[in-house]
């Protein structure tokens, strides 16, 4: 997935969502985020990213309370 970061980068009207960070593993883990979020800055730059929670999808296995709060500890 860097590798096709790295691709899109190149594009100056590239933006993304990062969201449904925990869907695929159904939990938060402020370490996964952390990886995920961090690649991304490093790769596109904070200037092209933005949150998103992906709810209601994300309340089938956790609150938006527990949610936000794994971003902040990442």
């Amino acid at each position: 997935w860097k590798a096709g970061l790295r691709t899109l980068a190149a594009a100056p009207n590239f933006y993304a969502k990062l969201s449904g960070l925990g869907t695929f593993v159904h939990r938060n883990d402020p370490a996964l985020i952390a990886y995920i979020v961090d690649n991304a800055i490093d790769i596109l730059g904070a200037d092209h990213l933005m949150f998103g929670s992906n709810f209601p999808i994300e309340k089938l296995w956790t609150s938006h309370a527990e949610l936000i709060k794994a971003h902040r500890d990442a």
